[in-house]
């Protein structure tokens, strides 16, 4: 019974698209909630003056978000080109890929 149920978790074997798929999804919304924290800037008032000194106020999550963004998207490249000489995977890759 133990070697049923050892072979149909570990040698069983996936297609690359559904891990690739689960993926771009996972960095997909990451970079979605990096752009959540950028904020507009208020409507009281909104003379020129205003607006850039809103966007001065802003200006240090605006640089975190363009560093955020690159090396979100690097990892996520780096990551597309580990996976794609791959032809199939399994049980073990599918959970080291979501570590």
């Amino acid at each position: 019974m133990r070697s049923i149920r050892k072979s149909l978790l570990f040698n069983q074997s996936h297609g690359m698209g559904r891990l690739c798929a689960l993926t771009d999804g996972v960095y997909a919304i990451v970079l979605t909630l990096l752009v959540l924290d950028l904020k507009i800037p208020s409507a009281s008032g909104l003379g020129e003056a205003k607006i850039i000194d809103d966007l001065v106020k802003q200006l240090p999550n605006f640089i975190s978000y363009i560093i955020s963004f690159f090396v979100v998207a690097t990892l996520w490249i780096k990551h597309q080109m580990v996976f794609k000489p791959l032809k199939e995977c399994n049980t073990i890759t599918l959970g080291l890929n979501l570590v």
